[in-house]
């Protein structure tokens, strides 16, 4: 872990980025970037050779937004959690980090079935389409279960010990209007408002296709199963590929 590369990361640091329970401003690791870096880089190097994360770096305060319906109802907010600066740039230079693909989104997905799909109506046949979306996806992954996976992927030896670290012993607190809840501990789930989050919850989700001969695209837990219709046993594979996708639901 180079000075260099830490110092550019906090050089970049956004400065309109929420402290979170850490209380360090962005402006600080920002414009103290020169005499920060040496401190943080043997602390990063600390973390990662001993696969274990500071207290504060697994707390989150869960500011709730604002969705629909009546505000009385805990529901109809959307849970947004800020966590350490200082841990999310941890995160940006691990390796695993890597694992992001630019150039796509929600938007090339639509393009990607919408092209599939138009080849079929094309010749004026018919596709049967299901939108299947997971309740509470990130917050049902397995610890274990993802750091098995991790492995599988070749995730060893340090690295998924902090994995594990950074997994587990977490904590959160609802702050509104400067008032905090207690904090409670967070059992399962890849941790919001965290670099890593997304792309831990990729690598958990990652096989969910595997072995189903129907179309199927993802944008996280948001997946389209598809398949053209030819004839009465088109409908009984689609039906068969749904049960497939279910059980992998069940077991994982």
């Amino acid at each position: 872990m180079s000075e260099l590369g830490v110092m550019k990361l906090l050089q970049k640091t956004d400065t309109s980025k929420a402290a979170g329970p850490g209380l360090i401003q962005a402006r600080i690791l920002k414009e103290a970037a020169v005499e920060l870096t040496p401190i943080l880089t043997s602390l990063f190097q600390q973390s990662y050779d001993s696969g274990l994360l500071p207290a504060d770096w697994k707390k989150a305060n869960v500011a709730p937004i604002y969705k629909k319906g009546p505000k009385s109802g805990p529901k109809n907010y959307r849970p947004v959690s800020l966590t350490a600066l200082t841990c999310k740039a941890v995160e940006h230079i691990t390796p695993l980090q890597h694992g992001f693909q630019r150039g796509l989104s929600c938007d090339t997905q639509l393009i990607s079935v919408i092209h599939e799909w138009a080849k079929v109506l094309n010749i004026h046949g018919q596709v049967d389409v299901i939108f299947l979306d997971f309740a509470k996806a990130s917050d049902s992954v397995f610890h274990e279960r993802l750091l098995l996976k991790a492995r599988h992927y070749g995730i060893h030896g340090k690295l998924n010990e902090w994995s594990r670290d950074f997994l587990s012993d977490r904590w959160q607190r609802v702050v509104v209007n400067g008032s905090c809840s207690e904090w409670s501990n967070v059992p399962s789930g890849v941790p919001q408002g965290t670099v890593l989050g997304p792309i831990l919850f990729l690598l958990y989700i990652n096989d969910l296709p595997t072995g189903i001969p129907s179309g199927v695209r993802m944008f996280a837990d948001d997946t389209v199963l598809f398949r053209q219709i030819c004839c009465p046993d088109d409908h009984h594979r689609l039906q068969h590929d749904l049960h497939q996708l279910e059980q992998w639901a069940a077991n994982w």
